[in-house]
């Protein structure tokens, strides 16, 4: 192959020497027929060159696009994906962008594209910074579970009022869905707050099977001094679920819940809603809705999450849930 590409280049050079330069470069081989033979170029294969080479003035591989593409995503639907990823922000990619296009009432009766073809157009516009080394390679394998409710993450976060205020937000994330299922602002990271924003899930969404949280003091008790059983740890097991902990100094075990909190402050201060309040002290459990009254927690859209997988009723509650025949799956159960 590598041959065949010198070659090409060399008969390309010596064509433009030729028909630019009028240099005799296939005399001394004894003409085209004597060269060709030479260097093992068919005659034809010369021709055509020479004929691109004195209607070009040189010689470059031409665009492999078909002049029609019959399958191609409509414009109108093009531009309505640049529109919504211009409206909707850079946290909000093709999977997001593809759950609102099926509700667009002006794409109707269009073709909808796949989430994969939305990200290619994407790409293509520049819109899509590529960073490949910042995926590792146990990311190659899926770590999530496979049905809602099999678990539920748990952690915290700090953001800043507009006072300056400093407050922590609990946030609770289902990890086969990524569904926002619970969010409590609280003054500090606490048991009581961990306890209330957990029990919020419970009763909202039904009780999970396992629940996953980091090694902060309001989750397990087992680094502090006196050690023991955390209120935490009781509240859970008390509801059925089991709980457990990521390793030390590794977040990426909570990766699908840290990842939100990023996303939660990449809006924050919400630009478009009321601004925060200026003090911590207005602070106060989050609605059934996922809000608090320092303002909205996460976008009103629901997150579609991967392609195929089903999404736990947002509002309906638990008893709705299509996997709701299995006992991990069943209603909430009071604490006895």
């Amino acid at each position: 192959m590598a041959g065949s590409v010198a070659l090409m280049n060399l008969l390309d050079v010596a064509l433009v020497a030729f028909v630019t330069h009028g240099a005799h470069v296939f005399d001394s081989a004894g003409g085209v027929v004597g060269w060709c033979r030479v260097n093992g170029i068919a005659r034809a294969t010369f021709y055509r060159h020479l004929a691109r080479v004195r209607q070009d003035g040189s010689w470059a591989p031409l665009s492999r696009r078909p002049r029609r593409s019959p399958g191609g995503t409509a414009p109108p639907v093009v531009a309505a994906i640049l529109a919504l990823r211009e409206s909707l922000g850079v946290d909000n990619g093709a999977v997001t962008i593809h759950y609102h296009l099926g509700r667009d009432p002006d794409l109707a009766g269009m073709r909808i594209p796949s989430p994969a073809t939305i990200h290619k157009i994407l790409r293509r516009a520049g819109l899509v910074t590529a960073q490949p080394n910042k995926r590792p390679r146990s990311s190659w394998r899926r770590f999530s579970y496979a049905r809602p409710r099999d678990c539920y993450q748990i952690d915290a976060t700090i953001i800043t009022l507009a006072g300056g205020a400093k407050v922590v937000v609990f946030e609770v994330l289902d990890d086969a869905t990524r569904t926002l299922v619970a969010t409590r602002a609280a003054l500090s990271e606490n048991a009581t707050d961990a306890v209330a924003a957990i029990s919020t899930a419970f009763t909202d969404f039904g009780v999970p099977a396992i629940v996953l949280s980091d090694n902060g003091i309001a989750f397990t008790a087992r680094f502090t001094r006196h050690g023991g059983t955390s209120r935490f740890t009781r509240a859970v097991t008390a509801a059925g679920a089991r709980l457990i902990h990521s390793s030390p100094y590794h977040p990426q075990t909570c990766g699908k819940v840290e990842r939100h909190h990023r996303t939660f402050k990449n809006g924050w201060p919400p630009t478009r809603h009321r601004p925060p309040s200026s003090s911590s002290s207005s602070c106060a459990p989050p609605t059934s809705t996922g809000t608090t009254p320092c303002g909205p927690t996460r976008c009103t859209t629901p997150h579609p999450g991967p392609p195929g997988r089903t999404r736990p009723p947002t509002s309906a509650g638990p008893s709705t849930c299509p996997c709701s025949k299995t006992p991990r799956c069943a209603p909430a159960r009071s604490p006895p």
